[in-house]
């Protein structure tokens, strides 16, 4: 028997929403659980400073309404790197990711997804490679202490696009509280690029990978492509994971204004549903 949940990204729902009506939209639409997003938005970041009785708060109403934030994405790293050469940037970066993952034990979060990015909007290099790898052994200590894990993305630049090369730095930091959240979408445009058999660059991280992003791409476009119109091969994808025993699936969709997001979620919900070799998730057997 298999087992699996599936949630859905925060950014599927328009911010005219509370946060509590996007966790019960999230669960009304037939998904398992809600991934919250820490981005470039100041209202977002400024959860990473909420007092503690707000996250108890937001804790008693998940349990109460029996829908979970498993996972955090912190995609504000964009801005503030933990590779970049300019020490405040860097230290910056350091400090969100570590209040993320405060958050993330308070609300009671898996995992805190990062991007594998040195930097993002600067040269990469050696030295931003190295600086890379320091910053985020120090933030895996830190999230190993609070029993958090956190899940390094490939991303959109060459430093870490393939789940290879995001093996490849987990490998290097060597701790059970860092692993690889794969994004197949990422990973049909990076092999686009090389030729490379997006099953064989998944097999390259498996027993490493404690999450995934479901999304679809088309080289060039890694956002806003409708589920089933790319060139992700979905089902052999998740067969392939599934077989190796991941169980974390994240529909990454993205509202566009003017969309009807409640049938698009139910859209994605019944697409994504499909292609599971198993319809069994853990809430069924309680």
């Amino acid at each position: 028997m298999q087992f699996y949940t599936l949630g859905i990204y925060e950014k599927a729902m328009p911010d005219t929403l509370s946060l509590e009506d996007k966790l019960l939209a999230a669960k009304e639409n037939g998904f398992d659980f809600l991934e919250l997003c820490i981005d470039q938005d100041s209202s977002r970041q400024n959860r990473l400073d909420w007092p503690a009785k707000d996250r108890a708060d937001l804790r008693h109403f998940m349990s109460s309404h029996v829908i979970t934030a498993a996972t955090l994405s912190l995609s504000a790293l964009r801005d503030f790197p933990l590779g970049s050469p300019d020490p405040g940037r860097a230290s910056h970066g350091i400090g969100m990711l570590r209040k993320s993952i405060d958050l993330a034990s308070d609300l009671g979060c898996r995992i805190v997804l990062i991007n594998a990015y040195d930097v993002f909007d600067e040269e990469s290099g050696e030295g931003t490679g190295l600086r890379f790898l320091a910053n985020l052994d120090h933030c895996t200590r830190y999230a190993a202490a609070r029993g958090v894990m956190i899940g390094l993305e490939n991303a959109d630049r060459a430093f870490g696009d393939t789940v290879r090369k995001t093996s490849r730095l987990v490998r290097k930091i060597g701790s059970p509280f860092l692993k690889i959240y794969a994004d197949i979408g990422n990973v049909a445009n990076a092999c686009a690029r090389s030729s490379e058999d997006p099953l064989s660059d998944l097999d390259s991280g498996l027993g490493m990978i404690a999450a995934v992003h479901l999304k679809d791409t088309l080289p060039g476009r890694y956002r806003f492509v409708r589920f089933g119109e790319g060139h992700v091969s979905f089902g052999p994808c998740i067969s392939r994971l599934m077989q190796a025993g991941v169980g974390l699936y994240t529909a990454e969709l993205f509202w566009t204004e003017g969309t009807d997001w409640t049938a698009e979620m139910r859209f994605v919900h019944g697409f994504l549903r499909n292609h599971f070799p198993e319809p069994v998730r853990p809430a069924d057997q309680h």
